[in-house]
C-alpha cells in the first residue's frame, strides 16, 4: 500500500501461473490461491482469477473461465463467475474458513482438472490484499499466489 497525505492507494498486481495437468485421471482441489483475513474488523480482500485450460496442447480444445472472488468481515466470502467457456477447471470454489492466528482466518481458492487438460491461472489482485509468498502467513489481508 501507497501512502499519499490521508488517503492510501493500492497497488495493483498480476500474476500468472500453471496449476497443473490432469493427466490420466485428473487431479482434485488443486490450490490456485489463499487469502487471509480478520475475521471480526471490517475489510474485504479479493482477486480477479482467470483459467485458462486446453486439451492435450494449446492447439486443441480451449476453455476461458473468469471469476471474482473475495473473502473478509464475518467469514463472509463471494463467487461470482463471469466467463465460462469450453470444458476446462470444474468444483472452482473457496474451501471452509481455516483459524491462521486469533482472529486472522484463511481460505484456499480450489479446482479440479479433468483428465488430460492443462490449466493455468492469471490471478490480478484488485482490491487490498498485499500479496504473500508465505504460505504459512499469519497476518491480516494477504493473498498467497503459488
Amino acid at each position: 500500500m501507497i501512502h499519499q497525505g490521508e488517503h492510501s492507494i493500492y497497488q495493483h498486481h498480476k500474476e500468472c501461473r500453471h496449476i497443473g495437468y490432469g493427466s490420466t485421471g485428473g487431479l482434485t482441489d488443486q490450490r490456485i490461491l489463499r487469502l487471509w483475513y480478520d475475521y471480526n474488523d471490517w475489510g474485504y480482500g479479493g482477486a480477479l482469477v482467470t483459467l485458462r485450460g486446453y486439451f492435450y496442447s494449446p492447439s486443441t480444445g480451449h476453455s476461458y473461465q473468469r471469476y471474482f472472488v473475495s473473502a473478509g468481515y464475518n467469514d463472509t466470502v463471494s463467487f461470482t463467475t463471469l466467463d465460462n467457456i469450453g470444458s476446462g477447471a470444474t468444483n472452482v470454489e473457496w474451501t471452509g474458513s481455516t483459524v491462521a492466528s486469533g482472529e486472522i482466518y484463511y481460505r484456499d481458492l480450489i479446482c479440479d482438472i479433468p483428465a488430460y487438460i492443462h490449466i493455468s491461472a492469471e490471478i490480478e489482485v484488485v482490491t487490498y490484499p498485499a500479496i504473500t509468498t508465505d504460505l504459512n502467513n499469519v497476518e491480516n489481508y494477504k493473498i498467497w499466489i503459488g
